[in-house]
């Protein structure tokens, strides 16, 4: 008898395992279902841009100007980002360009960090012959050409629909006509979603 009742709780034990773990994996699967259903979030944003056209050249100034563009973020990392800026003011070797790529963000509580690796075109004035006493005046030259970026940064939630950009950094490489220029920036701005 004691044999039987050992078996018995055995196989109620069983069963009682196997519909937990049949209800959490469906819990599961459908919280899976839903976060991959479920509307993703559409966003703007526009920033003041300050970049230095030329890393590798230490004769050019830093110019600034702005950026804007929006993003499709998934409920979980995933996203897409298209972006275009303008910056010529303040000097003379300025950059236009138009990116796009995946993004990847986080969100925990009212921070977003987030990464985008973009690809697109860049267009670019450059200095062609620095200042040297044996050399002729020098002249800016200009292109256009293919560019990527890779851009990390960080927002910052204040309702449902305004986030501060605080800080977005960005390395850049545009290959324009016999060399490759190296630009990197930093913006702070608005983004507002749209839904």
């Amino acid at each position: 008898m004691t044999k039987t009742l050992f078996r018995n709780r055995h196989s109620l034990l069983r069963i009682a395992l196997v519909l937990l773990f049949s209800t959490v994996a469906y819990g599961a699967s459908g919280q899976v279902i839903e976060g991959l259903l479920s509307r993703p979030k559409i966003s703007i944003f526009g920033t003041f841009t300050d970049i230095k056209p030329d890393l590798s050249y230490y004769g050019d100034y830093a110019v600034w100007g702005m950026t804007g563009g929006g993003f499709i973020q998934s409920r979980h990392v995933v996203g897409v980002e298209v972006r275009g800026s303008i910056t010529r003011w303040g000097g003379l070797e300025h950059q236009e360009t138009a990116l796009g790529g995946p993004r990847a963000a986080l969100h925990v509580g009212y921070l977003s960090p987030y990464i985008c690796i973009l690809g697109g075109a860049g267009s670019a004035w450059w200095w062609n012959n620095p200042v040297h006493s044996d050399q002729p005046r020098p002249k800016l030259d200009y292109d256009i050409g293919p560019e990527w970026s890779g851009v990390g940064g960080i927002d910052i939630h204040v309702n449902h629909h305004i986030a501060i950009r605080a800080g977005e950094y960005s390395y850049s490489k545009i290959y324009v006509t016999g060399r490759t220029l190296t630009p990197i920036s930093a913006s702070v701005g608005i983004v507002y979603r749209l839904y």
